[in-house]
C-alpha cells in the first residue's frame, strides 16, 4: 500500500511541477492544407491560342491556408503527396469544348482532367475533379483551362480548389 501512495505522489508531483514549465510539446504538427476560390467573378480568362493551357487567376481569393501562401495560386511551403479537389462554374461560348484541370507551375495534371462542350447557343455549366499528386516546396498550384477548338474566352464565375497533404 505504501508503494502505491509513493507512486501516486511522484506522479502527482510530476504533473503538478514537471509540466508547469511554460513549454508546449507538439505531438503532431498540423497537416498542411490550402484553399483558393473565386466568387461572383465577371472577369474573363483570355484564351490566347487553341490547344494551350491557361491559368485561371482572375479574382482568385486565398481561403484557409496552413503550409501554403496565397496570391494567384497556392504556393506550397511543404513538399509531399497531396490530394486536390476542384469545382468550377463557368460561362463559355457556342461550339467550344473546354478542358479543366489542376496545374503545377503552369503545367497541367492529366490525372485531374475534366472536359465540357457547348452547343449552338453557348454554355453555362460546371465541372470538377479530384486527384493525388506530388508537390515540392515553392510549387505554385492553380486551376487551368484549355480551349480545344478556338480562341474563345471563358469566365470562371465560381470556383474552389482544395489541397490536403496525405503523405511524404
Amino acid at each position: 500500500m505504501l508503494n502505491n501512495r509513493i507512486l501516486f505522489l511522484l506522479l502527482f508531483s510530476f504533473l503538478l511541477f514537471g509540466c508547469n514549465q511554460n513549454k508546449i510539446i507538439v505531438v503532431n504538427p498540423p497537416v498542411p492544407y490550402g484553399e483558393m476560390y473565386i466568387y461572383e467573378n465577371t472577369a474573363t480568362t483570355t484564351i490566347s491560342s487553341s490547344g494551350k493551357w491557361h491559368n485561371i487567376t482572375a479574382n482568385v481569393i486565398s481561403g484557409q491556408l496552413t503550409g501554403f501562401v496565397g496570391g494567384g495560386g497556392l504556393i506550397a511551403e511543404i513538399g509531399g503527396i497531396y490530394k486536390g479537389d476542384y469545382s468550377l462554374s463557368f460561362i463559355g461560348v457556342a461550339d467550344t469544348d473546354f478542358d479543366f484541370t489542376i496545374g503545377i507551375n503552369g503545367y497541367n495534371l492529366t490525372n485531374c482532367h475534366s472536359r465540357t462542350g457547348s452547343g449552338d447557343t453557348g454554355q453555362k455549366g460546371n465541372t470538377g475533379g479530384s486527384c493525388m499528386f506530388s508537390l515540392s516546396k515553392d510549387d505554385n498550384v492553380t486551376l487551368m483551362v484549355l480551349n480545344l477548338d478556338n480562341t474563345n474566352n471563358i469566365i470562371a464565375e465560381e470556383a474552389n480548389l482544395n489541397l490536403l497533404k496525405i503523405g511524404d
